[in-house]
This record gives structure tokens, sequence and C-alpha cells, in this order.
């Protein structure tokens, strides 16, 4: 096994197997280092066509999302000429980032669930606005990205994170609409 993308699978496939994710860091950490987008599309692809559901892949997503934020991050692509539409997708991103980073700093300040209730309401339902920019992508991005490419077939792993959001969404908004809430149900919901 020489390729990155295949180190990489087998990284992948041993934290959804639960294994050591220090160890597994440490063994692939060259190519962890180096991870481009495009070949973690082709990692979750791999798993989709090896019979993993989408649903599965949330579960473990986040760990590996995590590990390989700042080689992505980092990642500089070059934009095509006429890119109006992921423009604003790009600010669309960046918009909802400033949203969801005001409620974790409201939610790391220290104030109990109810005390903050109330200005944290308006904060969560502000980010139903998410649906419209969501079926922009599931409508338009998700499509033409699947017809170009097949491993783009794993944006499936997409529309399952974005159906989660949504009932998050939905589910903290019902919760902060209660009398009291408890700490712990709200940490839940929110995530």
């Amino acid at each position: 096994m020489d390729n990155r993308v295949d180190r990489l699978i087998e990284y992948v496939k041993g934290i959804h197997k639960g294994l050591d994710g220090r160890q597994l860091y440490l063994k692939y950490r060259e190519d962890i280092e180096k991870v481009k987008p495009q070949e973690a599309f082709e990692i979750f692809h791999s798993l989709l066509l090896e019979g993993t559901e989408a649903k599965e892949i949330l579960e473990f997503l986040d760990k590996v999302i995590n590990v390989f934020y700042k080689s992505l991050s980092s990642y500089k692509w070059e934009a095509p000429k006429e890119y109006k539409f992921l423009s604003e997708l790009i600010l669309e991103n960046k918009a909802l980032q400033k949203r969801t980073d005001k409620i974790k700093g409201l939610l790391l300040g220290g104030h109990s669930s109810n005390q903050i209730k109330d200005t944290l309401l308006p904060m969560v339902e502000e980010l139903q606005d998410i649906n419209h920019h969501y079926l922009k992508k599931e409508n338009i991005l998700f499509p033409y990205l699947e017809k170009t490419m097949e491993k783009y077939k794993g944006l499936s792993i997409m529309w399952a994170l974005h159906d989660e959001v949504k009932v998050k969404i939905k589910k903290t908004i019902d919760l902060l609409t209660k009398e009291n809430i408890e700490e712990v149900e709200l940490n839940q919901s929110i995530g």
C-alpha cells in the first residue's frame, strides 16, 4: 500500500472500528498532515462502496474531520474565473460560522442554560436560515458534482449531515421554549 489515499482509508477504518486514535494518528501522521479535500472525498467514497451507510459514517466523521482539519483548511485552491455561485456559498458558510461561533461563545460563558435561553433562542432560530443554504447545495451543487466524478458520490454523507443538523436545530428550539432546561439535555441537543 504505497498510496496516501489507501493509507488514509486504513486510518479512517481504524477510527471506525474504535481502535486507539492516538496510535492511529502517529502511524498515519505524515499522510494526515498532507490530506487534500479531493482525497477526503475518495476516502469516504470508498467506505460507501464497501457498504458503510452514510449515517454510520456520521458517527465518527467529526473525529476524522478534526484530525484532517489543519491540512484541509490550509489547502489552497484556485477558484474558477466564473464562480459567482461558489462565492455565494462560501460567503454563506462564513456567515453561518459567525453565527455558530456567537452561540458557542454564549454557551461557554459560564451561565446556566436557563439564564441564557432567552438570548440563545433567537440565535438558534436564525440558524433555520441554513435550510435555504442547504437547499442550494443539495439541489444544485451536489447533483453537479455527483455527475462530474464518481468520488463525489460521497456527498450522500453531506445529505445525511444536513438532515441531522436540521433535526438538531428543531430539537434545540423546542427545548429552549420549555420553562426549565436541563444542561445535559441542551448540550446533547446542540452537540
